[in-house]
């Protein structure tokens, strides 16, 4: 319920028209977990937050090329 990947500074570095949104403008990015319902995660829905308890910038390439601990 992260308001994360709507504002994605990696996203917006590579995207042309520095769109920070990585979710898919070409489909419905849904969720319904916990009671927790939202249609379309790209425009946002109440109840999403900034705080997801991870400060850093996320990084699959880094976490994969680290060693398992």
């Amino acid at each position: 319920m992260s308001n994360r990947w709507r504002h994605d500074g990696a996203e917006a570095a590579i995207d042309p028209d520095h769109d920070g949104n990585a979710f898919s403008f070409y489909y419905p990015s849904r969720l319904d977990i916990a009671g927790f319902d939202c249609e379309d995660l790209r425009a946002g829905c109440p109840g999403l937050t900034g705080d997801d308890g991870y400060a850093g910038e996320y990084s699959y390439v880094s976490i994969a090329r680290s060693p398992d601990g």
